[in-house]
């Protein structure tokens, strides 16, 4: 038997409640995440270049 709550928390998240993602909307990437990536990357620049 499920809870109120949980009665709720599965309507609520149905597919027609839910809103466009930030991808789909063509958002930037929140700062952190695009800090991530460009550290990432020059790591594998130099990882490569060192292994040569």
């Amino acid at each position: 038997m499920m809870s109120s709550i949980g009665k709720e928390f599965m309507e609520k998240t149905k597919f027609q409640y839910l809103e466009r993602s930030d991808q789909s909307r063509y958002l930037p990437q929140p700062p952190l995440d695009m800090l991530y990536k460009i550290f990432y990357n020059q790591f594998h620049k130099i990882s490569k270049a060192t292994a040569n």
